[in-house]
């Protein structure tokens, strides 16, 4: 419903406000149940694209109930932190200015780009390890023995193959400057075959 009526919610509450005045007359129940109204048409708004009702609705609420400055405050801040990221991985994986002139797709897709990228990302994801126990637990259910990765950069998951006895590794990328990288973290690892996509 808030979809196609935005303000659905608000004006309902409204309603609901006049006609119970003895039961939203204790304590500061108007005040939430009023400010929680403009909150829901204000985050109705905001999906819908209407920037300047989600921003006046919110101011709206706010001043009903200022209590909602700091949780409205830091939903705004981490929407725009999640932009903000997005905008940069974007960037990242972007190529370089060496050949920023490009329009060809193709070009966006080419090992050399990978190349120039390969440190950076391992820098930026190479050591990350939010996902190893769900990974350990698909291991361990399956009862895998062997594993071969394609597109493995410079083997961010190679610890779980390990740390759950994998006994045959293949690892593949791109990238021979990532591929030199996972080389040189696993280089006493001799069940850990390392080749490059042709």
């Amino acid at each position: 419903m808030t979809a196609t009526q935005p303000d659905g919610e608000r004006i309902t509450r409204e309603v609901i406000l006049k006609r119970h005045p003895a039961f939203f007359a204790v304590g500061n129940r108007k005040k939430v149940f009023r400010a929680g109204g403009f909150i829901v048409a204000a985050h109705a708004h905001r999906a819908l694209g209407h920037r300047w009702q989600w921003a006046a609705l919110t101011a709206r609420a706010i001043s009903v109930n200022p209590r909602l400055i700091y949780p409205e405050t830091k939903a705004f801040a981490r929407t725009l932190g999640r932009k903000v990221k997005r905008k940069l991985k974007s960037i990242a994986i972007s190529p370089g200015s060496d050949n920023s002139h490009r329009d060809n797709d193709e070009s966006n897709l080419s090992p050399r780009n990978w190349e120039s990228l390969a440190l950076a990302l391992h820098y930026q994801c190479g050591h990350l390890s939010h996902d190893f126990s769900v990974l350990g637990q698909v291991i361990d259910k399956t009862e895998a023995r062997s594993v071969l990765e394609a597109g493995c950069g410079s083997g961010r998951l190679v610890p779980v193959y390990l740390a759950h006895n994998v006994q045959i590794i293949l690892l593949q990328d791109v990238s021979e400057r990532a591929l030199d990288l996972c080389r040189q973290r696993f280089c006493c690892q001799k069940h850990i075959a390392i080749f490059m996509e042709i």
